[in-house]
C-alpha cells in the first residue's frame, strides 16, 4: 500500500466508527469499545506494515506518515478518555460494561507508547539544534 493508500483506508475506517448517541448500559457501550479497538488495530497494523517495509527497504520515510500515525493515537486516546469515563459511571451504578479491561489495558498501552514518542521526540530536536549549532 501507498502512503496515500494507507491514509486513505484509515480516514474511512475512521468516518466508519458509530457515531455515540448515549450509552446508557454495558452492551451499547460495548459496541463503542468494540469499533474504537478495531480502529486501533487498524492504524497499529497499518503502521507495524509501514515499519517493516521501511526496515527492509521497500518502502520510503515518510515524516508526514509517521506524524500521521502518531496523530491517530492521540485521537484514539482523547476519545479513549471519554470511554473511560463513560465506564466508571455505568460500572458505578453496578452495570457490567464488556471489554471494559482489555479497553482499559489498551489505554495505557497506548499512553505509555505516546510518551515514549514524545521522549523519542525530543531527543531528535536536541540532537537537530546540536548539529545545528556546530
Amino acid at each position: 500500500m501507498t502512503s496515500l493508500e494507507v491514509r486513505a483506508d484509515l480516514e474511512s475506517r475512521r468516518s466508519r466508527r458509530p457515531v455515540e448517541e448515549g450509552v446508557t448500559n454495558g452492551e451499547s457501550l460495548q459496541q463503542l469499545l468494540q469499533a474504537d479497538l478495531e480502529f486501533l488495530d487498524a492504524v497499529r497494523g497499518a503502521e507495524g506494515e509501514w515499519r517493516k517495509r521501511l526496515a527492509e527497504g521497500k518502502a520510503p520515510h515518510d515524516p508526514e506518515l509517521a506524524r500521521m500515525f502518531t496523530g491517530y493515537l492521540r485521537e484514539w486516546e482523547t476519545v479513549a478518555g471519554q470511554r473511560l469515563r463513560q465506564i466508571a459511571g455505568l460500572e458505578s451504578s453496578g452495570c457490567r460494561v464488556p471489554r471494559a479491561e482489555e479497553f482499559r489495558k489498551a489505554v495505557e498501552e497506548v499512553r505509555d507508547e505516546l510518551e515514549e514518542r514524545g521522549w523519542e521526540e525530543l531527543g531528535r530536536r536536541a540532537r537537530a539544534r546540536m548539529v545545528e549549532e556546530e
